[in-house]
């Protein structure tokens, strides 16, 4: 009976979950479309194309078309004036002017700045891992700090009172507590990351630690005045996404 009743149970599973058939090889399913990316593409091409045509059109047409003719409209009779009239009062000449500008300033960037951001890149990684390998040797976070202050304190020392001599002392007056209150926490700052580097993955400490950018940026702004363009809106962007890639 039980034997009986187990067939007639899985012949009606079967009937009322019948299998799908399989797709295809190479074969992938359609999602729905995206009416907004394509609404958003078509306004895009038609910000980029109406200029493009409205410089064109223009350089086409004589002073007369311009002046009883739409700005938009199709060019009555096509003419090369304007063409020629630029070549007439040196369009060579500015044309090379600013190419030699403009590669003397792609030049600078490949040869100068290049090279220097890289290396700025380079020595960010290479003191972070000396400093995860020195921290993780002696398991001391305090004594690592305690020796790198000790070592470097009195070089920039030696450093200072060469390059400003007798200037050094009269200097420091009015700017000691300043100073040794943000060493205070310059070190207090350098001994957290040390100890977060004990245990925590060093990629993650290392781009958590560069967003001190950010902050600086902010407090600039906010406690000297400083001003927060679009350049420091987009580095900060850029140190922000970095993390979060680092993390994800």
């Amino acid at each position: 009976m039980s034997t009986i009743t187990a067939r007639r149970t899985g012949e009606q599973a079967g009937r009322a979950a019948p299998q799908r058939p399989a797709r295809r090889p190479g074969t992938r399913k359609v999602g729905r479309p995206a009416y907004g990316a394509g609404v958003g593409a078509a306004v895009w091409l038609v910000l980029v194309l109406v200029p493009l045509y409205f410089l064109v059109a223009t350089s086409l047409r004589g002073s007369g078309d311009y002046l009883t003719a739409g700005p938009l409209s199709i060019p009555e009779a096509i003419t090369f004036e304007a063409y020629q009239r630029a070549f007439e009062v040196g369009f060579l000449r500015f044309l090379t002017n600013s190419l030699i500008v403009a590669i003397g300033a792609i030049a600078l960037v490949l040869v100068v700045a290049l090279p220097a951001a890289f290396a700025t890149g380079l020595a960010i990684a290479a003191y972070t891992v000396v400093d995860a390998y020195g921290v993780r040797f002696t398991q001391d976070p305090l004594g690592y700090i305690t020796w790198i202050m000790v070592l470097q304190g009195p070089v920039f020392f030696l450093v200072a009172a060469a390059t400003r001599r007798g200037r050094l002392l009269r200097q420091l007056r009015p700017v000691w507590k300043v100073g040794l209150a943000g060493g205070a926490i310059s070190a207090a700052a350098y001994g957290i990351v040390l100890w977060a580097q004990l245990s925590g993955a060093l990629a993650g400490i290392a781009a958590l630690r560069e967003t001190s950018i950010v902050f600086a940026a902010l407090l600039g702004s906010l406690l000297f005045k400083e001003r927060f363009g679009a350049v420091r809106v987009a580095a900060s962007a850029i140190v922000v996404c970095g993390v979060l890639l680092l993390a994800s």
